[in-house]
């Protein structure tokens, strides 16, 4: 089961995986090239389980719009104002553990 700590490395991991891509098309890929010359090289880099969610794609860009949706999810503001203000520091929690909770 994923926790809150591990989504947050999740969303880490996600985000470098697409820094990486993005600074490694910038040395392969030149500026004449089409989209479709990235969305090969996608579709040869990405594992098999995240290729599942762009395969019926047709351009890079639709590929990395498909990823974007799926990995990056808006936090529900309401729901952030609640917990702030209801969560309680736990009796073996140290003051450090309350505030990183908090964020």
């Amino acid at each position: 089961m994923l926790t809150p700590a591990n989504l947050q490395l999740l969303k880490k991991c996600i985000q470098h995986w697409r820094n990486s891509f993005a600074s490694f098309l910038s040395k392969v890929v030149t500026k004449e090239s089409d989209s479709g010359d990235k969305l090969l090289l996608l579709n040869h880099y990405a594992s098999p389980t995240v290729n599942e969610y762009f395969s019926d794609c047709t351009t890079y860009e639709e590929a990395i719009q498909n990823l974007n949706s799926i990995s990056i999810r808006k936090k529900n503001e309401i729901l952030a104002r609640y917990e702030l203000t209801s969560r309680k520091q736990g009796g073996g929690e140290s003051l450090e553990q309350f505030f990183r909770a908090l964020k």
